[in-house]
């Protein structure tokens, strides 16, 4: 998991991928008191945001490995209508699921949605840019 994404412990935020293709990504993500953007037996909305990123990543970067092709650093440019109805408790997994609505210019924008058991807790919009990347 490591190779596919820029982050290195403790800001690794995602412990698998477990279905991928080029339009869309699965991750699980079990949150401990250990987890970086926790505090008060809860990950935060800074958290659940930075998993969302790092599924992106992962997927995006699996796909890219399994054509033999390089992977792409990006960056968040943006994050929109984040909703959370809930801050997952130390202990619970997350399953993150990330679906590509548009690639042009450079800029690549995800729908992400969070759940627990089946129970979607956060969701939002998330635009990343990846400098040299021209809708490829």
């Amino acid at each position: 998991m490591l190779e596919l994404i820029a982050q290195r412990p403790p800001m690794v935020m995602i412990d698998q991928l477990t279905r991928v293709n080029d339009q869309f990504a699965e991750s699980l993500f079990r949150i401990t008191p250990e987890t970086v953007f926790s505090s008060q037996n809860r990950f935060s909305e800074a958290g659940l945001i930075e998993n969302m990123a790092q599924t992106i990543a992962a997927g995006s970067g699996y796909c890219r490995q399994q054509t033999g092709k390089n992977i792409h650093r990006g960056f968040i440019t943006m994050v929109k209508n984040l909703q959370v109805s809930r801050l997952p408790e130390y202990g619970a997994e997350i399953c993150t699921v990330i679906r590509l609505d548009n690639n042009a210019l450079g800029f690549r924008i995800f729908n992400t949605r969070v759940f627990i058991e089946n129970s979607q807790i956060a969701e939002c919009e998330i635009r990343i840019y990846i400098p040299g990347n021209q809708e490829e």
